[in-house]
């Protein structure tokens, strides 16, 4: 038993934890300077989604945003 086996429990190291990130760009006027971009994130302890307007690459405007934390842990956790 590992000193953090009463938070993650005694299997956590024999347990895979992988973190996927997936993302769709979407130029509307297709010229490059204007896109959507729309992206998911999962791992173990987080996941969430989001839809954002970027200029030239720069998020400008968040569209959407949906996040979800595990049950024991909360979004504190990544301040």
């Amino acid at each position: 038993m590992g000193p953090y086996a009463d938070l993650w429990g005694s299997d956590i190291l024999g347990r895979p934890h992988v973190g996927v990130d997936a993302g769709v760009k979407y130029f509307p006027m297709n010229n490059g300077v204007i896109d959507i971009e729309a992206r998911t994130h999962h791992n173990p302890l987080f996941n969430g989604q989001y839809v954002y307007l970027n200029a030239l690459g720069i998020p400008i405007k968040q569209l959407y945003r949906v996040e979800s934390f595990h049950h024991n842990y909360g979004p504190e956790m990544f301040d």
